[in-house]
């Protein structure tokens, strides 16, 4: 909620000097009166009385004066608590905590173990509930964030929207770094694109653990596409709020037996500011479809306003669940089930001690074409207009 405009020079907030002619005892003051501000945010919205709108207006008015003198570490953490005292109610319900123990995942049901890699490298942090570990085989190569994709169509799209240019082979085998500047952050972050050799699968993911020991990145985020249900729009992005993991019995039903697996609430909290507020989102999308050559591109109508729907889930399975039925049986018992793919849940399993997310470009069913490369390229390059906004705009590390 801070009012004034960030400059390049707070890209480090750990080395910003104390304002001119504000001492520490006023530092110190600002940061208590912001403790106290949302503290009484958060605890009046919850209450039966609750707030008067002016009240509301006022006391954020009073936090964003003093805000600036804050911490990096105290701004996020505090405007993060704020954001979640006017969240709506999740339609879903509460999300559950997310248990420690594994017990009852896909990958030990086929006698993999599964147990999430907790992060290694120089910047190992338990801040999420997960253990330090060894130091990892490139010390000091850690990452703010860490994006990965499973496809080379998704790569290129995902090159195009980050970097402007075409991605090659060899550049999809060892990926690319980029900066980006977090406007609510107030800071740079170190971005590293990379693309699986093979796509997830239940039980195996050596390209999520591979990363996550080389670059220990705090927050990571999977890009790419998945099956849409019939009737679907080619292009929207699905962000899901959940990942749930199916399978396929000899009768021909599909059941689950594991836990949902929820997107951080710090994620999701974030995330809520695409509900009917206007973002860029829509204008990296135009710029990445101008950007790609009309042969890359599937027959599009010629007003393509993609959606970013949120209030969804993403059903998982093997790939005897890919095929165009899967999806409308599920969503035939719960209409919230937006998307189908291999990846989701496996990729939220190993990342459960960091922030992560899933943003996949829909693929309807009735559209499809044996997985089409240009429809591929179109959709996750809808994700990738999709992330980079929220990193751009939203983002805040934990």
């Amino acid at each position: 909620v801070p009012t004034r405009t960030p400059s390049f020079d707070d890209a480090h907030p750990t080395a910003r000097p104390i304002p001119d002619g504000q001492g520490k005892d006023e530092v110190k003051t600002a940061r208590q009166s912001c403790m106290a501000i949302t503290h009484h945010l958060t605890t009046a919205r919850a209450s039966d009385a609750g707030l008067t709108a002016e009240q509301v207006h006022l006391l954020l008015l009073d936090f964003g004066s003093r805000a600036p003198l804050l911490s990096q570490k105290d701004l996020s953490r505090l405007s993060v608590k704020i954001m979640l005292s006017f969240s709506p109610t999740d339609e879903f319900g509460e999300a559950p905590e997310q248990e420690s123990d594994h017990h009852g995942n896909p990958a030990s049901q086929s006698g993999t173990p599964s147990t999430p890699h907790e992060p290694g490298g120089a910047r190992a942090s338990s801040a999420r509930g997960g253990a330090l570990s060894a130091p990892s085989s490139e010390p000091g190569r850690g990452v703010d964030v860490a994006v990965l994709t499973s496809h080379p169509a998704e790569f290129r799209a995902v090159a195009q929207v980050f970097l402007g240019t075409r991605a090659t082979a060899a550049s999809a085998e060892t990926g690319h770094m980029v900066d980006l500047f977090a406007l609510r952050a107030r800071t740079m972050l170190s971005v590293h694109l990379s693309c699986s050799s093979e796509r997830l699968m239940p039980g195996r993911a050596p390209a999520v653990r591979d990363i996550a020991e080389r670059f220990d990145p705090p927050a990571f985020f999977l890009v790419g596409t998945a099956k849409g249900h019939r009737g679907g729009r080619l292009g929207d992005v699905v962000v899901p709020r959940w990942a749930c993991h199916y399978e396929l019995l000899d009768d021909g039903e599909c059941v689950t037996r594991v836990r949902r697996l929820w997107t951080p609430d710090h994620v999701r909290t974030l995330l809520s500011y695409y509900g009917g507020v206007s973002t860029r989102f829509q204008e990296l999308a135009s710029n990445f479809r101008m950007a790609a050559e009309p042969s890359e591109l599937p027959a599009m109508p010629e007003e393509l306003r993609p959606r970013v729907v949120l209030d969804s889930a993403v059903a998982c399975g093997g790939p005897e669940l890919m095929n165009a039925d899967t999806l409308d049986k599920l969503r035939s018992r719960d209409r919230r089930l937006e998307a189908l793919d291999m990846e989701s849940y496996e990729f939220g399993l190993r990342n459960e001690p960091r922030l992560w997310a899933v943003f996949r470009g829909v693929v309807p069913q009735d559209v499809a074409r044996a997985d089409s490369a240009k429809e591929l390229f179109l959709a996750a390059g809808h994700a990738a207009a999709c992330l980079k906004d929220f990193l751009e705009h939203e983002y805040l590390p934990e």
